[in-house]
């Protein structure tokens, strides 16, 4: 490991530790070519650039990492100038999305330490590893060096086993509540542990997941189907009384039946995990989706005596809400809820 120094009032300060391949361990023919295409384009043209977030977490954990997303100097307008094939996407933090056959590497510009929920500012990227929700998530790869940059401490809190929040304790899931959900399914993706004062703070807080959109809890209900483990976080997150708040009339629904229903989502969800390979993430991402969301919906549909199509079209919009999921999806979800019950009939 190698520790980089800045100059500050005339004398150096450790900025950033620096891990080379044989640190890291990161097979570069894993880094999807895609990413490498977007970083080098963006370098070709002066602008410092960066894998980061969970692609690096979940290859330095032995994991398939399902998204790559890139962090960099320039900023939204000018990505969308480099790539024909880009859309910018938010309102108040401006993100990119750059395509390809299907799929879309997301592209994010470096926000600054004054960014917060009333504000965004581009910034440098320690500023951006220190704005980042927790250390394992704030580590940097550069794909042509091989090389990590941790300026958090990323790297020994994976070797500890720790899940440990960038922010201060008072601001970590008051300022963003969806940072509850993802406290619970990165502990359980990844087997790190929270450290047990934010575990407290996050058990204090889930009542401020009323206040999430419903464009935020689709995002998050997705990366849940996404994870390959959603039976076990749909489970954590109803016995931290989490999902009481997050998706309140599925809740409400459970407990019409608590253990029955309870019990028959999670085996539904199992079954689910067990076979989300198959679909060929991303570019079966739709379909996959619209079975994730009839796994989780169709015990209290079952119980509901949901039988035609249509009927489960308007059930599946009922106990999701507020999340409005996109027509096709549902109309899928519902499709596939219905065969179910023809082949247990047959």
């Amino acid at each position: 490991m190698r520790v980089r120094y800045t100059m500050k009032n005339g004398k150096p300060v450790r900025d950033a530790e620096i891990y080379d391949v044989k640190e890291h361990s990161i097979d570069h023919s894993l880094i999807a070519l895609d990413a490498r295409k977007v970083i080098r384009r963006l370098k070709k043209f002066g602008h410092e650039s960066y894998i980061v977030g969970g692609a690096i977490r979940d290859l330095l954990l032995g994991r398939e990492p399902k998204d790559f997303d890139i962090a960099t100097q320039a900023t939204p307008n000018r990505v969308r100038a480099l790539f024909r094939n880009s859309f910018i996407i938010g309102k108040r933090f401006k993100l990119v999305h750059v395509f390809f056959k299907g799929k879309y590497i997301e592209v994010s510009t470096f926000r600054s330490k004054e960014s917060n929920s009333y504000n965004d500012r581009w910034g440098t990227m320690i500023e951006d590893a220190f704005r980042r929700d927790f250390s394992v998530n704030a580590l940097y790869y550069s794909p042509e060096e091989e090389i990590i940059i941790d300026y958090v401490g990323g790297m020994k809190d994976l070797k500890r086993g720790i899940l440990f929040p960038l922010l201060p304790i008072d601001l970590m899931f008051t300022e963003d509540p969806v940072r509850i959900i993802r406290a619970v399914k990165y502990s359980l993706v990844t087997g790190l542990k929270l450290p047990h004062k934010h575990k407290k703070a996050l058990l204090k807080s889930v009542t401020l997941l009323s206040s999430i959109s419903p464009g935020r809890r689709m995002e998050e209900f997705f990366k849940i189907l996404r994870s390959g483990m959603s039976a076990t976080i749909i489970k954590d997150l109803y016995e931290l009384r989490a999902l009481k708040y997050f998706l309140p009339r599925f809740f409400d629904a459970l407990l019409q039946e608590k253990t029955t229903l309870l019990g028959r989502t999670i085996s539904s969800l199992h079954l689910f995990d067990n076979k989300l390979k198959d679909f060929n993430l991303p570019n079966g991402e739709q379909n996959a989706l619209a079975e994730g969301t009839a796994s989780i919906l169709t015990p209290i549909l079952q119980y509901s005596f949901i039988q035609g199509e249509k009927d489960a079209v308007q059930a599946i919009k009922a106990l999701l809400q507020p999340i409005i999921l996109p027509a096709r999806i549902v109309r899928k979800s519902a499709q596939k809820y219905t065969k179910r019950l023809l082949s247990q009939t047959d």
